[in-house]
């Protein structure tokens, strides 16, 4: 948003508590590939499971790393 003047408007909203775009995976291999990562590799987050996934040729969206997250209350989703 920005205000008559172009000065950017300022929410003073904490991005922590902005919910997450989230989206079912495409197919169940993705689902499983989401869930096996983030329980081998607990100390990873939720952005950090979604680029290597990426990097290793996998198609998938962070809306759908997100969303497999959410659904098995794994803490990788707030890391």
């Amino acid at each position: 948003m920005v205000h008559d003047d172009d000065t950017p408007a300022i929410w003073n909203i904490d991005f922590k508590h902005e919910p997450l775009d989230m989206r079912a995976p495409r197919d169940d291999s993705i689902h499983d590939l989401v869930l096996d990562t983030a329980r081998i590799h607990p100390n990873w987050g939720r952005l950090r499971i979604h680029e290597e996934l990426r990097d290793r040729g996998y198609d998938l969206d962070e809306p759908e790393v997100n969303y497999v997250l959410d659904q098995h209350r794994l803490p990788n989703l707030y890391l």
